[in-house]
């Protein structure tokens, strides 16, 4: 899906990332762990071009799309526009129903779907997000600490919904439990290196002993 070759980049001179070689195939789930500030979101936003390489590069397969959702939870919205007329402008069936359908396993039935974007709650928000990311219904999935605002019933809803999805997932978390449940692959940024590790979270932590193998418990 996206083939990474010497990816460096960085800010204020400081490498974050730095000469990266990476491979993503179709169906990997990559669990992307490490602490705050070690360049998991920069490694997302170079993956797909929000940010510049300082050198190397990252090719996608030609065509491929990704749905991306950020760490900072951002809607971009007109003054009083509600949720559905929000998630309107990304309908492209040409079925109007789909999109009632979608708020509506998102929790957004009747009134709730004529909230104003900018009045929902931090769990609203990401709801919304989530119902955007269905539909557009992407083979890649781009999920940068998902789990923000979540209650626990929300965030096992993702994990099992994320299990399912038959497509491409670069999950950032600190949710054990989560990407557990969602990684076959983990890339771990620890000590100024990233570990491209082939197998399961579970499997990374009997290979790694603590304290390389956080994220935090969940809670």
């Amino acid at each position: 899906m996206v083939t990474a070759k010497g990816l460096t980049r960085g800010y204020e001179g400081q490498p974050v990332l730095k000469g990266l070689d990476l491979e993503i195939m179709h169906g990997d789930r990559v669990a992307i762990i490490g602490p705050n500030g070690a360049g998991k979101t920069t490694l997302l936003r170079t993956l797909i071009g929000e940010l510049e390489p300082e050198a190397g590069s990252a090719k996608w397969v030609p065509g491929i799309t990704w749905g991306y959702y950020r760490q900072d939870n951002r809607i971009e919205a007109e003054p009083g526009q509600t949720a559905l007329e929000w998630l309107t402008r990304f309908e492209t069936t040409g079925d109007p129903q789909a999109v009632r359908s979608v708020l509506g396993r998102m929790l957004f039935s009747g009134e709730e779907a004529l909230k104003p974007v900018e009045a929902l709650s931090g769990g609203e928000t990401a709801r919304l997000l989530f119902a955007k990311l269905m539909l557009a219904q992407d083979p890649v999935l781009i999920l940068d600490e998902p789990t923000n605002h979540l209650d626990l019933e929300a965030v096992n809803a993702l994990g099992e919904g994320l299990s399912l999805f038959k497509g491409t997932v670069l999950l950032v978390s600190h949710d054990r439990e989560l990407i557990s449940s969602v990684g076959t692959r983990v890339l771990a940024f620890t000590a100024g290196t990233v570990v491209n590790f082939p197998g399961t979270y579970d499997e990374y932590l009997e290979r790694y002993p603590l304290p390389e193998r956080t994220p935090a418990v969940r809670g």
